[in-house]
């Protein structure tokens, strides 16, 4: 029994001590990897199929058993190099069988470091087993092509700096009987803050031997104070911290996760809110705070901790978007005014600095505007640039929106003809967005009607030639008589 938990269970009603101001202890979460990515915000993507697929990477793995000391370094060269976008590629290759004992394999590194001179999370430990020669069926050599196997993915997702690699990196170091523990983590300490999210997460983890590794490694980095952990400079990894400690509930971050909630970033703005509402009741009494600092007033007995968010953040963002919002008006009043140019530089230099902003579907109706006039003045690349800005900012579920995409397809369509590739399709797909395009439909009617000008040709050539061989007849019957 929680002892401390009864003594407040019982002083509470007679000390008249709110109950949201007795915070619950910081605890694991009880699924700790529940967002995408291995966090709410995901690093930027890879294009799909840029990635090693299993067969490429088993190539690449099987070309490390080479005689040859040069094709060894070229496989472990072509296994880091080709990395981005294969981490689940790497996941499953890490899992499987490589050929030699958890002994073996320990052998081995240390006769690659006392050869070498390498240590373990130096990337030169790689280059000290392709070294060691190769000579098949010994306890030394299976142990160096399975270490070298290993090690090799290992750098590859190292060099990756995403959540996706250093989650699976953490995952398998207590994989081998611990192995490659100590390898791994002076990897991913090497990138210093960069790292410290997935080492939060893994505080929560289920297995043991995970939370131990996060927490030791964590040390290692020195124990960042929060004052330093939020000069992280790229705003989706900051972000990630604060989804990470929001999944461990480490209540002692809900004071800095606050301040965070009108950050200038996008994606540190939105996890800090999302992560303040994970925190439920355990933010109240920080957001009455900061609502009393904001607004000077203390707020209604009937506000919870939702009502107060939504209008502080209402407030910051009315706050932030002030001059964006003058900019608006101006462009607004430009277009109203037929300035469209002038319109135009407005809007943009809005979208520039709030991509989001939230009156941008108005701006849909001037860009498109501009672009028909831009046409009219066959100012065709400015056209299309002012084309897709309609198309970016207007709803494209509304009329307008259907019009935009239908009248871009049809232009796409068009530079496609004129290079001598018609596809009638091309034409179908942008009358149904827009029946009233008048220009695809006399096109598509062209495109559908080839030979039509061909039989209109040869009906004239046969009217001509019927009425020259009339006129041979008669010159020949005159001739005859």
């Amino acid at each position: 029994m929680n002892v401390r938990a009864v003594l407040v269970g019982l002083l509470m009603p007679v000390l008249n001590v709110p109950a949201a101001l007795v915070w619950a202890q910081p605890q694991s979460s009880p699924d700790p990897f529940q967002w995408p990515d291995y966090g709410g915000t995901p690093d930027i993507p890879v294009a799909e199929g840029v990635g090693l697929s299993t067969a490429e990477l088993d190539n690449y793995l099987s070309n490390l058993s080479s005689p040859s000391q040069s094709d060894r370094a070229k496989a472990v060269r072509d296994i880091v190099m080709n990395a981005p976008g294969s981490e689940q590629t790497f996941q499953k290759a890490l899992w499987a069988r490589h050929g030699a004992t958890n002994a073996e394999m320990k052998t081995a590194i240390r006769t690659a470091v006392k050869q070498r001179g390498a240590s373990q999370g130096d990337p030169a430990l790689v280059d000290a087993l392709v070294a060691i020669p190769r000579e098949h069926h010994t306890a030394l050599s299976r142990g160096v092509l399975g270490a070298l196997r290993i090690l090799s993915m290992l750098q590859g997702l190292n060099t990756l700096n995403t959540l996706a690699a250093y989650k699976i990196m953490i995952a398998f170091s207590p994989r081998h009987a611990g192995v490659f523990r100590h390898h791994i983590g002076q990897m991913i300490v090497a990138h210093g803050l960069d790292a410290l999210p997935p080492l939060v997460y893994s505080r929560g983890s289920d297995n043991p031997e995970i939370r131990m590794f996060a927490v030791k490694w964590i040390r290692d980095m020195g124990n960042p104070l929060l004052s330093e952990q939020v000069k992280i400079k790229n705003p989706r990894r900051l972000a990630q911290l604060l989804e990470a400690y929001a999944s461990v509930n480490d209540l002692d971050v809900i004071q800095v996760t606050l301040s965070l909630t009108n950050h200038d970033a996008i994606f540190v703005r939105t996890a800090a809110r999302k992560c303040t509402a994970l925190y439920g009741r355990n933010a109240r009494w920080p957001l009455h705070r900061l609502y009393e600092n904001t607004f000077g007033e203390t707020p209604p007995k009937t506000a919870d901790a939702d009502k107060m968010a939504s209008k502080l953040y209402a407030y910051f963002d009315a706050q932030r978007l002030r001059p964006m919002m003058q900019q608006f008006d101006a462009g607004l009043a430009a277009y109203r005014a037929g300035r469209l140019e002038q319109m135009a530089t407005a809007y943009r230099d809005v979208l520039k600095h709030e991509p989001m902003f939230p009156k941008r579907r108005e701006m849909a109706e001037g860009f498109w505007a501009f672009s028909n006039a831009l046409s009219r003045q066959d100012r065709t690349d400015e056209a299309m640039t002012m084309l897709r800005l309609a198309e970016r900012t207007a709803d494209m579920a509304s009329p307008l929106g259907k019009r935009i995409r239908a009248h871009r397809l049809f232009l796409e369509a068009e530079a496609l003809r004129e290079t001598g590739l018609i596809d009638p399709a091309r034409y179908v797909e942008v009358i149904e967005r827009d029946p009233e395009h008048e220009a695809a439909i006399a096109r598509l009617r062209e495109v559908t009607q080839p030979h039509a000008p061909s039989e209109k040709l040869a009906m004239k050539s046969l009217i001509v030639s019927f009425v020259v061989f009339c006129a041979a007849l008669l010159v020949y019957v005159r001739l005859r008589g």
